[in-house]
């Protein structure tokens, strides 16, 4: 744990791990996913760390996001998974696996649960017993980063693409306290067989490598058809 000034960092304790691949902290708890072993929690107190424990069930963690009540962890061979932590003790709730899909990162707007997996970014929902899948878009291909500022989902691919996705009912605040983005452009009339609201639309994308001030757009229905 570092304290930073302003100017620089500032070592304030250590506590060991085992190399984890993603951190998040919440009210004092501070979780970890480690790629190759484990889940992991541990208290911090403002000064040093402590109660760290570990749950081995599943083994393989690769993305963590965590709300008042669960931490939400994804890896590749073991889908997403929910745990309670109460200070002492590392609790598995419940685990989703969809064969063929590896799960990379996961974040949430403290409605939905953004999952980005080996072809694109699903929407969950838990009820604090199961995982629904709510939607997903399964045509950006490897994805390893994702969140939202409370109008669209930005989702990076592992090829350079950044996408901005619409669709998905996102309702976190702008985090950075400034007046909120652009709302996303009208969708597209959907087929009548199709479920309404929650058929996630691509907006637009970037292409890393592009020149600075370039954009390549595509405006997509929730059918996938491009415009």
């Amino acid at each position: 744990a570092y304290s930073f000034n302003g100017t620089a960092f500032s070592l304030t304790a250590t506590q060991g791990s085992y190399e984890p691949n993603a951190l998040w902290g919440n009210g004092g708890n501070i979780y970890a996913a480690h790629p190759s072993t484990r889940s992991q929690a541990v208290r911090w107190n403002g000064t040093a760390f402590s109660n760290s424990v570990e749950h081995a069930t599943p083994i393989g963690a690769s993305g963590v996001w965590a709300d008042a009540n669960y931490a939400y962890m994804v890896g590749n061979t073991t889908g997403i998974s929910a745990y309670t932590y109460d200070g002492t003790t590392l609790a598995l709730v419940e685990q989703a696996f969809t064969s063929g899909i590896n799960h990379r990162k996961v974040w949430g707007d403290g409605t939905y649960l953004y999952a980005t997996t080996n072809t694109g970014v699903r929407a969950y929902k838990f009820d604090g017993t199961e995982f629904t899948l709510i939607a997903e878009e399964n045509t950006l291909g490897d994805s390893d980063a994702v969140w939202g500022d409370g109008n669209f989902i930005y989702v990076g691919t592992t090829s350079g693409e950044l996408h901005a996705l619409g669709g998905f009912a996102c309702t976190s605040p702008d985090p950075s306290g400034g007046a909120a983005p652009p709302a996303a452009p009208a969708a597209a009339a959907r087929p009548a067989n199709l479920p309404d609201p929650l058929d996630v639309g691509l907006v637009a994308h970037w292409k890393m490598d592009e020149p600075q001030g370039t954009t390549s757009t595509t405006v997509m229905d929730s059918v996938g058809d491009n415009h």
